[in-house]
C-alpha cells in the first residue's frame, strides 16, 4: 500500500515497483488507505510524511494503536531528521528519502520493502515459535527445567513446582546441589552427569531418585538437550517425567510374577499329576469295556442261537405263551448286542483302530438296500419315507458295511424321534467334488444349544416320552466313520418340534483319513 498526497508520484512509484514484480494498491490519503486496507491484506505499507489532514506519523500511530504491526516504510523528502527518529520511535521498520537519483532511490525502495518484510515475517514465526513453546512449557505434566553453564537454576515450569513441592523463591536462582532435592549420596553423580553433557558429550535418557520439599523420596526420568545460542552452549534443558508410581508398579509385579511363576509351577506338577490318573482311569475305562464286551459276547452268542434253536420248534412243540417270552428274551439279546457293537466302536474310534474296507461303490445302491431293509420299521409306526436319489451319482471308495451302517443310524433315529404319521426323507446330491447325503424329519427337533452335543459320546440331551432309550454312542460312531472316509458330517434344526436336518458328505476321489484309518 502505498500513500502520498501526490497523484503523479503514486502513479509512478507503481509503474516503477510494478516492473520489479511488486503489486501496488495506491491512496492519497490516510483514510483512503485505511478503506482499502479493511477490504485488502497488504504485506507492507509506503507512506509519505506530510499529507491534508492527517500525515505519516498520524497514520503509524494509529496502525500501531490498532496492534496492527505491519511493515512501515517512512517514505518523504520534506522532513527533518527528528521525525525519522520519531517514526522509527513509533514503530517504522524503515526510513527513505524520496528524493535522490530515481534509479537508486526506488532500488533501496525495493530492497527496503523486501527486508522489511523479510523480517516481519521471521520475528512473527520467531513469535509464534516462542509462544508454542511457553505453552509446552506451561501445560507440560513433566517439570521442565533449564541451567546456565554453571549449574544455577535458570527456569521451571509448574509441573516441576508440583513434583518437588518448592516454590518459584527457592529454586530459580539457586545451584542444583543447593535445591535440596538430590540425596547426598547421589550429588557428585548427578553434577559429573551434567557436565558432561555441557562438555560436549551426546545427553542420554537417565534415572535417577530424588526427594521433595517434605522428604517424600521419589524417581525420576530425565530427557537433557544442550541450549546454544549463536552455536555457543549456554546452558542445558531438562525435562523430568516422574515414575515413581511406576517403578512402584513393576517392583510389585515382578514380585507378582516371582510367586506366580512358583504358583504356576505348582498348578503344572498338580495338572501333571491329575492327567497322569485320569490317563490311567481312561485306560482302566478301556481294557474295562473291551473285556466286558468281549466277556458279553460269548453268552450273548449262546442266549441268542439257543433262543432261535428253541424258537424253531426243533427241540419240540413251543407254546405260544412261551414263544411270546423268548421273542423278548431275543429282542433284548439283540439289543445288548448292538450296545456291545457299538462300545467297541467307540473305544476303536478314540484309541484310532476302527477299521475300514474302502472299495468303489455307487451311494445309490447302498441306500436303495437300506431304506428296503428299514421300510417294515417305516410302517409298522405309520410313517411316510421319501427318497430322492438320483441313479447317476458318482461311484465314491466307502466302506460298504460302516456307511451302511451310518445310514441306517440316521433313518432309525429319524423314525424313532418322530411320532406316527410322521415324514421322513432320504435324499443324495453331487456338489462339486463331494457327494452328499441328507436324511430328514419331521419329528421334535433339537434346540440350537444341544446342537453341538449331539456328537459326543453319552450325550446329556433330553428325549421325549415316546421314544426308546438308547445309550447315546450311534452318532458319534456315525461322525467317526465319515471323518475317516474324508468327509464331513453335521445336524441342523430350527427348534422343537420343527424337526431335524443331517448331512455327511463323501468325497467323489479317495481322500480317507489316512492317520486314523487302518485296513482290515
Amino acid at each position: 500500500m502505498h500513500v502520498d498526497d501526490d497523484s503523479n508520484f503514486l502513479i509512478t512509484t507503481k509503474r516503477i515497483l510494478k516492473q520489479d514484480a511488486f503489486q501496488v494498491d495506491s491512496a492519497s490519503s490516510v483514510e483512503k488507505a485505511f478503506a482499502k486496507m479493511r477490504k485488502k491484506k497488504v504485506d507492507a505499507v509506503v507512506s509519505d510524511y506530510q499529507m491534508p489532514v492527517k500525515d505519516g506519523l498520524q497514520f503509524l500511530r494509529e496502525l500501531r494503536a490498532k496492534g496492527n504491526d505491519i511493515p512501515f516504510i517512512l517514505f518523504t523528502g520534506k522532513c527533518k531528521g527528528d521525525v525519522a527518529i520519531e517514526a522509527l520511535n513509533l514503530g517504522a521498520d524503515y526510513y527513505l528519502n524520496k528524493f535522490g537519483k530515481p534509479e537508486t532511490v526506488y532500488r533501496e525502495l525495493a530492497q527496503g520493502i523486501r527486508q522489511t518484510v523479510k523480517t516481519k515475517r521471521l520475528e512473527l514465526a520467531l513469535r509464534k515459535s516462542e509462544e508454542k513453546y511457553k505453552l509446552i512449557f506451561e501445560l507440560s505434566p513433566d517439570g521442565i527445567g533449564t541451567l546456565n553453564t554453571k549449574g544455577i537454576i535458570t527456569s521451571v515450569n509448574p509441573a516441576f513446582y508440583k513434583q518437588t513441592g518448592f516454590t518459584e523463591s527457592e529454586i530459580i536462582g539457586k545451584h542444583l546441589t543447593k535445591l535440596g532435592t538430590l540425596k547426598t549420596k547421589d550429588i557428585f553423580k548427578y553434577v559429573k552427569f551434567a557436565a558432561s553433557i555441557l562438555r560436549g558429550k551426546k545427553p542420554s535418557n537417565q534415572e535417577f531418585d530424588y526427594v521433595t520439599k517434605d522428604g517424600t523420596p521419589c524417581k525420576s526420568e530425565g530427557h537433557f538437550a544442550l541450549i546454544k545460542e549463536e552455536g555457543k552452549t549456554t546452558g542445558l534443558l531438562a525435562i523430568l517425567r516422574d515414575i515413581t508410581e511406576r517403578k512402584k508398579a513393576e517392583e510389585e509385579l515382578l514380585l507378582y510374577s516371582e510367586h506366580l511363576e512358583e504358583l504356576v509351577k505348582d498348578r503344572t506338577n498338580k495338572l501333571t499329576e491329575q492327567n497322569i490318573r485320569l490317563k490311567r482311569l481312561d485306560e482302566m475305562k478301556s481294557r474295562f469295556i473291551s473285556t466286558a464286551t468281549h466277556e458279553l459276547r460269548t453268552p450273548l452268542v449262546s442266549i441268542k442261537g439257543y433262543t432261535e434253536l428253541i424258537r424253531s420248534g426243533m427241540m419240540g412243540e413251543v407254546p405260544k405263551k412261551i414263544d411270546e417270552l423268548f421273542k423278548v428274551v431275543e429282542r433284548n439279546a439283540d439289543r445288548l448286542s448292538k450296545l456291545t457293537d457299538d462300545l467297541l466302536d467307540q473305544q476303536r474310534l478314540e484309541s484310532g483302530r476302527l477299521e475300514i474296507s474302502p472299495e468303489p461303490l455307487q451311494l445309490q445302491e447302498l441306500i436303495e438296500e437300506v431304506v428296503e431293509e428299514f421300510q417294515p420299521f417305516i410302517k409298522k409306526r405309520n410313517q411316510v419315507l421319501n427318497v430322492q436319489v438320483p441313479t447317476d451319482l458318482s461311484k465314491v471308495m466307502v466302506d460298504r458295511t460302516r456307511v451302511g451302517q451310518v445310514i441306517i443310524n440316521l433313518l432309525s433315529n429319524a423314525s424313532k424321534f418322530t411320532p406316527s404319521e410322521g415324514n421322513i426323507s432320504i435324499k443324495a446330491r453331487e456338489t462339486g467334488e463331494m457327494v452328499e447325503v441328507q436324511v430328514s424329519d419331521t419329528g421334535m427337533g433339537i434346540a440350537r444349544e444341544d446342537i453341538p452335543k449331539l456328537f459326543e459320546p453319552f450325550p446329556d440331551i433330553p428325549k421325549p416320552d415316546f421314544t426308546e432309550s438308547s445309550v447315546g454312542l450311534g452318532l458319534s460312531i456315525c461322525k467317526g466313520i465319515i471323518d475317516l472316509h474324508g468327509g464331513k458330517f453335521w445336524a441342523k434344526s430350527k427348534g422343537k418340534d420343527k424337526g431335524t436336518i443331517f448331512t455327511f458328505t463323501i468325497p467323489k476321489r479317495r481322500k480317507l483319513n489316512e492317520r486314523k484309518t487302518q485296513y482290515a
